[in-house]
């Protein structure tokens, strides 16, 4: 079903990923787990201004395929 949306979403996420080329995508997986593990700690101590931005930090993992489709590291 996401599928049949790749093709329309793919010119933005390239253009998201972009700045991020200069980054290995290994480093930016380990950013969307880091930001992914501060969104659970701050959701369970009611933080949750805090769990807005660390939820807004994974999107590093949307970015990472990018980001090595680019840099040719499938």
């Amino acid at each position: 079903m996401l599928s049949n949306l790749k093709p329309s979403i793919e010119p933005l996420r390239i253009i998201i990923a972009k700045p991020f080329v200069g980054i290995h995508p290994n480093v930016l997986s380990l950013f969307a787990i880091i930001f992914s593990l501060v969104f659970f700690i701050a959701l369970m101590n009611h933080a949750y201004i805090l769990a807005c931005f660390a939820l807004l930090g994974t999107a590093f993992d949307m970015v990472d395929g990018t980001v090595a489709r680019l840099r040719g590291k499938e």
